[in-house]
């Protein structure tokens, strides 16, 4: 039975409507010859606008009109103090250029500035794009770009399209956007999709054996996770150049992308023995920790690689020891150094990041007996929802170690290394792993060393070995 309201039933509260975050909607023409953009922004009430900051006036004409006028109706900012906030009031509509050839030449911000590699323009939006004064404000973007022809602007966000973002306003810290002359591809896996832009330029090799190579970088992972860690990636990729593989990065925040440079040398067989790609799809795996957290995001790719190239038959395990016996002490600790949280150098963000996650790996698989590994923590990152589009800190990532790994492994050596130069027995290491190297770095392996079982684990095709009872080597 219904009853009405007034007959003794009290009417239910109507549910709040659902909060309509502020929507910045942006139009962009390009001009591919000039390299000059030009910008019109609807700005919405609730936001108080900020430009990039411009030591070289690479931003011009900045101007701001009210909700609605025509084009003459627009008046340079300089002329109005309160145009900030007359826009947080009532909105507003913002205009200005860009003039890119001029950011390319005068910036030196690596990969949070305009920078050209082989025709193609990196113009992260953190540094040409008007933005909330407030950091952590809420909304949403919305981009339509129209570069003609042959001028596109491609980015990593989730659910951007070529010419076109639509997202939440966190993508403005992420140097995902691109401009330039593309082809487009797309690889399908589980879980996920790789979108792939390639860029026009002299190369050694066909679409083909670069499609290969991105997806054999992306297998390695998803045989560590079981699907691929993010919805959607943008590869884009440079041609040409010297260098078989050249520079390759890949961008968080908000969004998932690698851009890597492929020489006029390549060949399929270097395609076929190389790392890069798997190592940057690591990255993609991994959530984004911060300056000082840099190591433990370029150790985990530089430990992981080689082992997951190696079980999948792709790098022979003698080949991967020679690797690590030849290059880790890169990251030992040198005079002067600190912990990891506060050496900077190459060798301590990459290898001394290495030689962390190995003995964290180790420690798992001596405290679980070989039930569970680094494997296991990487997939807990994926089953809370990490990966490089978002930011995470360390007590978070410990957390998650701890719950897949039931131990406190990480958290441990973290609060260990990253504080104090810690220099680890590397000699002694190999030795209680079963790993000899002779003088031109031939490795064999003694099957009874006390960690040999372990060894043999880091490059089995499953990532470990089972353990019998007896707690012996299966």
């Amino acid at each position: 039975m219904i009853l009405a309201p007034g007959r003794g039933v009290l009417a239910q509260p109507s549910p709040p409507p659902p909060t309509v975050e502020p929507l910045i909607e942006v139009r962009v023409a390009g001009d591919s010859l000039k390299r000059v953009l030009s910008v019109d922004v609807a700005w919405p009430s609730g936001l108080k606008p900020r430009f990039p900051r411009d030591e070289a006036s690479t931003l011009s004409g900045r101007s701001v009109a009210p909700v609605g006028a025509s084009k003459s109706g627009f008046v340079p900012i300089d002329q109005n103090p309160d145009w900030a906030s007359a826009c947080e009031r009532e909105g507003c509509r913002l205009a200005y250029s860009v003039d890119v050839a001029r950011g390319i030449a005068t910036d030196r911000r690596g990969d949070w500035g305009f920078e050209e590699k082989q025709r193609i323009v990196m113009a992260p939006l953190v540094r040409w794009l008007v933005r909330p004064e407030d950091r952590r404000a809420r909304g949403r973007l919305r981009v339509d770009f129209d570069g003609g022809k042959n001028f596109e602007l491609v980015s990593g966000v989730m659910d951007g399209r070529v010419n076109h973002i639509e997202t939440d306003l966190v993508v403005m810290d992420g140097p995902h956007v691109v401009l330039g002359d593309f082809t487009h591809r797309a690889i399908d896996l589980p879980g996920g999709r790789i979108d792939v832009a390639l860029g026009r330029g002299e190369r050694g090799v066909r679409d083909e054996d670069l499609l290969t190579w991105i997806r054999e970088g992306a297998q390695d992972v998803v045989s560590l996770l079981g699907r691929f860690p993010v919805s959607r990636l943008q590869v884009i990729v440079a041609s040409g150049g010297p260098y078989a593989v050249g520079s390759a990065v890949t961008m968080g925040m908000g969004g998932a992308s690698i851009f890597v440079v492929v020489g006029e040398r390549t060949r399929k067989a270097d395609l076929l023995r190389d790392w890069v790609m798997t190592h940057e799809m690591l990255h993609v795996a991994f959530p984004n920790m911060g300056f000082r957290q840099r190591w433990m995001e370029e150790g985990l790719s530089t430990y992981l690689e080689p082992l997951l190239r190696a079980r999948r038959g792709r790098y022979e395990p003698q080949k991967m020891w020679a690797e690590f016996v030849r290059a880790m002490p890169q990251g030992l600790p040198k005079d002067g150094d600190q912990g990891l949280d506060r050496t900077f150098t190459w060798g301590r963000r990459y290898w001394g990041g290495a030689m962390f996650w190995l003995h964290v790996d180790l420690e798992i698989r001596r405290r679980t007996e070989g039930a569970r590994s680094l494997d296991d923590v990487l997939r807990g990152v994926l089953g809370a929802g990490g990966n490089v589009a978002l930011r995470w800190d360390v007590a978070r990532l410990a957390g998650v170690a701890e719950n897949a790994s039931g131990t406190t492994a990480l958290r441990e050596i973290y609060d260990d290394w990253s504080e104090k130069a810690v220099a680890p027995d590397l000699g002694a290491l190999w030795t209680s792993l079963g790993v000899r190297a002779d003088k031109a770095e031939r490795i064999t392996f003694d099957d009874q060393a006390p960690l040999a079982r372990i060894r043999r684990g880091l490059t089995h095709k499953g990532g470990s070995l089972a353990v019998a009872s007896s707690g012996g080597p299966s």
